[in-house]
């Protein structure tokens, strides 16, 4: 690999059935990481074109996006889980579209950022 860029994925809460299962970053038809509900997988790609999907824990799926990242960049992608009514008529008629994947926003950006600030460990107390 000449040089390197990322895809961070950030997953947001989702329903309560969800959110104790990780779901699967797939970059160019394999399995490259996990993002679990409310947090975020950054993962090192080679620069240029990358297909991008996600799959659920038991079932269903995104759509798949093609991203384009330079050497030294990274791409910002969000995961969510569809309305309950949209979930299950896709989970029947189009798999793919159980999840929504998208360009992450910079208010989304915003909202990630502040959720990895907060689960950030205290820092050390001198107990002397």
């Amino acid at each position: 690999m000449s040089g390197s860029a990322r895809i961070r994925v950030s997953r947001t809460r989702g329903h309560w059935n969800e959110r104790g299962n990780p779901y699967t970053v797939i970059i160019d038809g394999a399995e490259a990481g996990e993002v679990w509900a409310e947090r975020s997988a950054s993962l090192s790609i080679s620069p240029g074109d990358h297909r991008v999907r996600m799959k659920a824990y038991l079932y269903g799926g995104s759509n798949e996006m093609t991203v384009s990242v330079d050497e030294g960049q990274t791409a910002e992608l969000v995961c969510q889980h569809r309305n309950a009514f949209m979930s299950v008529l896709n989970l029947i008629v189009k798999p793919s579209g159980f999840l929504n994947l998208h360009q992450m926003t910079p208010e989304e950006k915003r909202v990630f950022d502040h959720l990895a600030e907060q689960r950030k460990p205290p820092a050390p107390r001198n107990l002397n």
